[in-house]
């Protein structure tokens, strides 16, 4: 069908991803490129999965209450910098979890 829209996956779904070798970065005379980005480099990439739709701000908000962002399993080399509990900028205010943004758009 032309002009058919694709579907969206549900929320909630995963999708699997094979991984395998990548090359990450870009290759010398490729135009313009920013500074982390050279050079090109091989890298294996273990098979993983990702959630088929964004995470909303209340999942993530969420996530943080009951104490995911503390857990070891989450953060590379398994264990949270110190003093980890939230977002460096979110504060606990009234209940609920505010990002500095969202502060600062409250006011003006």
């Amino acid at each position: 069908m032309v002009g058919a829209r694709p579907q969206l996956a549900a929320p909630g779904q995963w999708l699997a991803a094979a991984g395998g070798p990548l090359e990450l970065g870009s290759r010398p005379g490729e135009g313009f490129v920013f500074d982390n980005e050279k050079w090109a480099t091989a890298v294996q990439v273990a098979p993983f999965s990702i959630g088929a739709q964004p995470v909303t701000n209340g999942e993530f908000a969420e996530f943080v209450r009951v104490g995911g962002y503390r857990d070891p399993r989450w953060w590379a080399g398994g264990s949270p910098p110190p003093g980890a509990g939230m977002p460096r900028y979110w504060r606990a205010s009234g209940g609920g979890l505010n990002s500095g943004a969202s502060i600062a758009g409250s006011v003006g």
